[in-house]
This record gives C-alpha cells, structure tokens and sequence, in this order.
C-alpha cells in the first residue's frame, strides 16, 4: 500500500484555533484487500428510539467521540505500507530502508477495511463491559445498539462509527463504562447531548422531555 499526507487545521465552534492536525492516508482504491469491507451504523429509528426510552424512563443522555477512531482498530490480518518518503528524511532509524515496507496492525485512514476494523474492535470493547456480574447485551434488530439492565440501571449505548450515545440513570453505571472504554481506546469527554447523527437533542430532564429536530 502506499499514501500521502493530508494536513488541516481544527477550529473550535467559534472559529477558534485548537491544533495542526497531519494524517498520513492510504490509497485504498489501490489496496489488494478481499475481505468483507462493509460496516453497520445505527439507524435514525433506533436514534429515535433511544431519545422515546429516554424520555419515557428520565434517562440522562450524553455523548463521546473516540479519538482516532480507525488508528485504534485492529486489523483481523496484516497488511503492508511504503515507508513514507518523509520518514527517511526526518528520522535516522529510517535512513536506507529506501524500498522497504512497514508492516501495519493498526487500521489507517484510506484503508477499504478501516471502518469494518473499527466496528469490530468497538463491538468487543461493549462484549467485554461488565458491572455487577451483568454484561452488555447487543440487539439483534440494530447491531449498534447495546443494552445494560440490572434492578432498575439502566444502560443503553448507540454507535455510529467514532460518535457514541448514552442514556442512563446512574452515575455509578456510568463512571464504570467510561473507565472501561478508556481503557480501551481513547475518549473525549462526556458531554450533555446535543446533536447525534445530524438529529438535535433538546432534554428537559424536569419535564420528561427529548426534542428532536
């Protein structure tokens, strides 16, 4: 495989500047790969779904982003890269590998089976969470949709790709899922919902509430 750098800069909601970001890309439409290629995302009925149990049952609903999301997919085999020209350039430990490859465990962006990786590695972080004896259960009907019930906590968790939803009614429940997401792969914070999957969230916990828009 072989890729290029793509640079951009992050701005804040307000414009502002947060960070340079350098992502080195793969050609994927020249990548021998003949696997399966396709990944799920949550269906809007099911972000619906959540946002009806969350009002019906006062769940809290929050929000996280998995940070590089495809960098901390395992691939189910490896593949092999060109060593970037401008790693000879600007590191010794790469001077006279001229024509050699890199041998890549970790999804990269670009790569045809990134998203499947990704899918697969968030599937068996939600397979490994378990709290007082309980594991997540995934729906048949939505294979992006986790659910955790246990006397009363609840749990629900919905996935699209690198955006995750969560409604709750404990802290405690919480606090131990985020601690075993971390550590897995990392996680910006947990934030109120405000929008998911191009669909506003306005929650009125007083009122019992979830407006959709």
């Amino acid at each position: 495989m072989s890729g290029r750098w793509v640079f951009a800069i992050k701005h804040g909601k307000s414009g502002e500047f947060i960070k340079c970001k350098a992502r080195h890309v793969i050609k994927g439409c020249a990548q021998e790969f003949f696997g399966k290629t396709c990944s799920p995302t949550i269906a809007r009925e099911s972000v619906k779904m959540l946002a009806a149990i969350s009002a019906r049952l006062n769940l809290k609903m929050f929000t996280f982003d998995c940070l590089s999301a495809y960098l901390n997919a395992t691939l189910d085999e490896p593949e092999f890269m060109r060593i970037p020209t401008e790693f000879t350039l600007l590191s010794k430990d790469f001077e006279g590998l001229n024509g050699c490859v890199l041998m890549v465990i970790k999804a990269l962006y670009g790569m045809i089976n990134a998203a499947k990786a990704w899918h697969e590695t968030f599937a068996g972080a939600m397979a490994k969470f378990e709290f007082k004896g309980q594991r997540m259960k995934r729906l048949c009907s939505d294979r992006c949709v986790w659910v955790w019930r246990h006397k009363g906590h609840i749990l629900l968790i919905g996935s699209h790709v690198d955006d995750t939803q969560c409604c709750t009614n404990s802290k405690v429940l919480i606090k131990a899922f985020l601690e075993h997401v971390q550590s897995c792969f990392p996680i910006q914070d947990l934030e109120p919902i405000n929008c998911f999957l191009s669909i506003g969230h306005n929650q009125n916990l007083k009122k019992g509430t979830v407006e959709l828009s």
